[in-house]
């Protein structure tokens, strides 16, 4: 008996506990009450009270309705087996708005309404009409509902950088335009900028902001004003330029909203709702809180400083717009979501209709997975629908499309970048890619497994770009197409950059701006490529396959496209044992993007290669360690201190003391230096030691690794002429490799200047070729340019002939002339035909071996497009040969259709002699939808290549590829 009433004792003691230890389910609800009990029958009205009550396992259900608060959950806290949940009432959907319905409106005179408003958000006001946004009143009007699609106004090439001429611009009196937004996407268009117009001279339609420039936070301004080119704008004006359905504007003055209405529509029958918060639900400090089932609108999401949180199943639309008015390269506001902390995830959701970022996402280890976000950044500037920066991050199995620039900016390190569909990037800008980084370390960052295509930009464009000076990349098993540019690009300088088994439906290349550039233990490998890949002379290139016909490998077929089994070159940690070429090998059904009745399940896991760079921090620009030190502990008299180089990416290196941004400084009579532990090295590999340094004054310098503190090996350096060199030095690891250590140590007196040190494996069949850079002194003076054809050349309408005055094609790309006799030509034109004329001089006749190719044989090209800057058009290009033939291009982008009728529709003829050959194109112009009208203008150029001298002549230099015409010069048909 005493037994059993014992056991009866300890069990009502366990359940007792367990009664203690049983999570709470609350309930909140728009008609609510925060003094209710918080449950289904007397639910609370706010999340910000819910989040008082709660404890570690605990869950709130969030009925359906619309919540008109900002909530700010501080310091909340789970734990890992006991989170604390917020979820959707099954079923329902709970809306959290940034906005307040404005109701009671008064009509002003005929479509033209007003409220009295109290609340503004100044350069961030939004106006959402029956759930789509309205448009800030402005000139021209837009007349689709494409955020994308600016709907400019066209404006051709100023005579000085604060003032925009436009003789369309509608009568408007003296000073009309002052205040006024002015939005201008112009020359190259990088970028879009905004400034706040000053003046306005109604006799000269002169919009001019002489002041602006002087107080920008966002770097360079006006890119493009007096470029030949020109570009479009439009103006965000006052209430007077409501003159359209949807139009808006807010008097901060009168605080008072005025709203266009359809005709004959009643404000009041509508829902109309007035941004009034940015923020609809923050995140801060909190550790183990996950979010799920919400819908967001006209307001960010964020988790910040926190830890291990979720959110899931969320839908957030229209979280930010900006008026603008101090706009660059950068919008100077945070517009999107944000995702900070560590281990933070949001996955299995859409963000959508953005001016700014999608989602930016800093510190350590957070992911996006299975998201689709699109339709961002529609004011065409460099933010994107994913920004990287911090550490670790996941980025998996996500949609990214249609935005203004580039689908994601990965800064930082070791991310991982798998299994994304991104497409429709460059709605608005050019020269980008699908993703893109510049001047950047990225720490060993993947980009694995994703499908990169349909490149929407005009101009320059790429697939997966690291642009100059970029280092420490993985770029395997990506499948990319229809980019019409350059699918995989690795531009010049950079190191320890690996492309490996890709899919490339296009070509690629690299390109830099000075001769002795380097791509050092950068490579292609086991790449399949429709086109080819362009030779560097230090870049690695093993066992790529070129020229494959596109009936084998297309967009339709990529998945089955699995050649070349054990063809390969065996990758440790990339590849499998006997890898083929491309990115599917037999098996593989991967497929990339978002799936919303699937939950993938990705784990961070970077690939265990020894390519991988193992110093930390070599580039001294982790932004980790905020411009210290970090992993480098300093030695000797402990001089060492990070530096920044003056410039970018445009200048060259030779003109500062880091590569490109930071660097070390070593400095001081003693000797001074730093020194780094490494991770582990593998058994019996081969590794190599290189740093980038310049010595002045008569410093030396040498490089020492050391394992369980016993020098193993060293290298030195003593020219210390001001010039950077490579000193590098290889090891192969033990059959057990103890502790590494490396070091840096500066001897003697002057300075020495430290950058881009990497201790990385080799891969037998892929060692680095050497040398990474012939030395070279500061480079000598240029050539002074040409002047800029800012003028149109007139064409004439001529049945038959040409002028008497000829053009001169004399040109090299940086716009200097030309050494030797120039090429001339002559245009005209004639019932919708252009015929052009080029006689090329050599010094004999041109060699006819049949194997025409451009810029390896001579020839020449036409390269010409519409030059309404109102629309983009494609740029199309013709090919002609000294034997006659021909071929229509569609590397700038042309339609492959289009540009096969234009070779159909076009003639050639060429005329060889003994000192040359002559070149004649007849161009029927409607066959590519260009007008032919007198007044029509053409964005033209004109290349030849002489293969005697492999010289290349432009009549108007771009920089770069003759079919960048918009940076060429234009032709007027008379």
């Amino acid at each position: 008996m005493t037994t059993t009433n014992r056991s009866l004792l300890s069990l009502c003691s366990v359940l007792a506990l367990a009664t203690a230890a049983v999570a709470v389910e609350y309930v909140v609800s728009p008609v609510g009450d925060d003094a209710a009990a918080g449950s289904a029958a007397a639910p609370w009205r706010t999340l910000s009270h819910a989040a008082t009550v709660m404890q570690p396992g605990d869950r709130c259900l969030i009925r359906g309705g619309t919540y008109c608060e900002s909530v700010v959950l501080k310091e909340i806290a789970g734990t890992a087996e006991k989170p604390i949940r917020f979820a959707a009432w099954p079923g329902e959907t709970p809306v959290f708005s940034g906005c307040d319905v404005v109701a009671g409106w008064e009509r002003v005179e005929g479509d033209i309404w007003k409220h009295r408003c109290e609340w503004s958000l100044g350069d961030f006001n939004q106006m959402l009409i029956n759930g789509r946004p309205g448009v800030e009143a402005r000139w021209p009007n837009k007349n689709n509902d494409d955020l994308l699609d600016w709907e400019g106004q066209a404006f051709k090439a100023c005579k000085q950088d604060d003032a925009l001429v436009c003789p369309e611009l509608p009568e408007r009196p003296d000073g009309y335009w002052q205040g006024a937004v002015l939005w201008v996407m112009g020359g190259a268009k990088w970028t879009s900028w905004s400034v706040v117009v000053e003046n306005y001279d109604a006799a000269t339609k002169t919009l001019s902001f002489p002041n602006a420039g002087k107080n920008t936070r966002n770097g360079w301004r006006f890119m493009g004003l007096t470029r030949p080119q020109g570009g479009y704008f439009y103006l965000k004006g006052g209430k007077a330029e409501i003159d359209a359905p949807g139009e808006w504007f807010y008097d901060e003055a009168e605080k008072t909203l005025y709203l266009q209405v359809p005709a004959g529509a009643d404000a009041n029958a509508l829902t109309i709702e007035f941004q009034r918060r940015r923020s609809a639900l923050t995140l801060e400090r909190c550790r183990h809180v996950q979010i799920s089932g919400l819908h967001i609108l006209a307001a960010t999401v964020n988790i910040l400083n926190s830890e291990d949180c979720l959110l899931q199943g969320l839908r957030v639309l229209h979280q930010g717009n900006l008026r603008g008015g101090n706009t660059s390269y950068g919008l100077g506001a945070s517009l999107g979501s944000r995702l900070g902390g560590e281990r933070n995830i949001l996955r299995d959701s859409e963000i959508a209709c953005c001016a700014g970022d999608g989602v930016s996402v800093s510190g350590t280890r957070n992911s996006i997975i299975n998201c689709w976000i699109h339709d961002t950044d529609y004011t065409g500037s460099y933010d994107t629908p994913i920004r990287l920066a911090g550490q670790e991050h996941l980025v998996s199995h996500c949609s990214l499309h249609d935005t203004g620039r580039d689908c994601m900016l990965p800064g930082g390190q070791a991310h991982i970048i798998q299994y994304n569909d991104i497409s429709r990037m460059g709605r608005i800008c050019h020269d980008l890619g699908a993703t893109y980084v510049c001047a950047s370390d990225g720490g060993g960052t993947e980009f694995r497994f994703n499908w990169c295509h349909d490149n929407a930009a005009h101009g320059t464009r790429m697939g997966i770009y690291l642009d100059n000076f970029t280092s420490n990349y993985f770029v395997y098993r990506n499948v990319v197409w229809n980019i019409n540019g350059c699918d995989i690009r690795l531009n010049r300088p950079g190191q320890n950059n690996h492309v490996i088994n890709n899919s490339m439906l296009g070509k690629a290349g690299n390109w830099g701006r000075w001769p002795s550039d380097w791509l050092y233990h950068c490579s292609y490998v086991n790449n399949a490529v429709i086109g080819v890949i362009a030779d560097h002379y230090n870049a690695i290139f093993v066992a790529n396959r070129y020229n494959i016909p596109k009936e084998q490998l297309n967009s339709d077929t990529f998945m089955d496209f699995q050649a070349g089994q054990g063809e390969g070159l065996v990758v440790p940690g990339i590849t499998g044992d006997k890898p083929g070429l491309g990115a599917y090998e037999p098996g593989d059904t991967w497929r990339a993007g978002h799936d919303f009745t699937k939950s993938p399940q990705p784990e961070y896991r970077l690939a265990d290669t020894p390519l991988r760079n193992l110093v930390a921090h070599g580039s001294f620009q982790w932004s980790r360690y905020h411009g210290k030190l970090g992993p480098w502990v300093p030695t000797g008299a402990k001089t060492a201190k990070i530096i920044w180089g003056p410039g970018g990416i445009t200048e060259c290196y030779t003109t500062r003391d880091t590569i490109v941004g930071a660097g070390l400084e070593l400095a001081g009579d003693e000797p001074s230096g730093v020194e780094q532990e490494l991770p582990a090295l593998r058994s019996n590999q081969d590794y190599e030691y290189i740093i980038w340094l310049k010595l002045i004054d008569g410093a030396k310098l040498d490089i020492a690794l050391y394992e369980d503190g016993k020098l193993v090996a060293e290298a030195a350096e003593d020219r210390a002429d001001g010039v950077w060199r490579q000193l590098f030095l290889r090891y192969r690891s033990s059959n057990a490799p103890g502790a590494h250590r490396i070091a840096i140590n500066k001897s003697g007196a002057g300075k020495a200047f430290v950058d881009d040190v990497s201790f990385a494996g080799m891969v037998k069949g892929m060692e680095p070729r050497l040398p990474g850079q012939v030395p070279v002194a500061p480079p000598p003076p240029k050539r002074p340019p040409l002047p800029r054809r800012t003028a149109p050349l007139l064409v004439q309408r001529l049945s038959e002939g040409y002028p008497a005055a000829a053009e001169l094609v004399q040109e090299n790309p940086d716009r200097s002339k030309a050494d030797g006799e120039p090429a001339r030509a002559w245009l005209a034109h004639h019932d919708g035909v252009l015929r052009v004329k080029i006689e090329i001089p050599l010094s004999k006749a041109p060699q006819l071996d049949g194997q025409n190719q451009w810029t390896k044989t001579d020839g020449v090209e036409l390269c010409f497009a519409d030059a309404d800057n109102n629309a983009q058009h494609p740029t199309f290009i013709l090919h002609g040969f000294p034997d006659g033939a021909y071929e229509s291009s569609t590397e700038a982008g042309a339609p492959a259709s289009t540009a096969a009728k234009l070779a159909t529709a076009a003639s050639f003829r060429a005329t060889v002699n003994a000192n040359g050959w002559t070149a004649e194109w007849t161009v029927p112009l409607t066959v590519v939808a260009i007008p032919t009208a007198d007044g029509t203008d053409i964005r033209f150029n004109i290349g030849v290549f002489r293969r005697e001298k492999r010289q290349w002549l432009q009549w108007a230099g771009t920089g770069a590829q003759t079919w960048r015409v918009d940076q060429a010069a234009i032709i007027r048909l008379e």
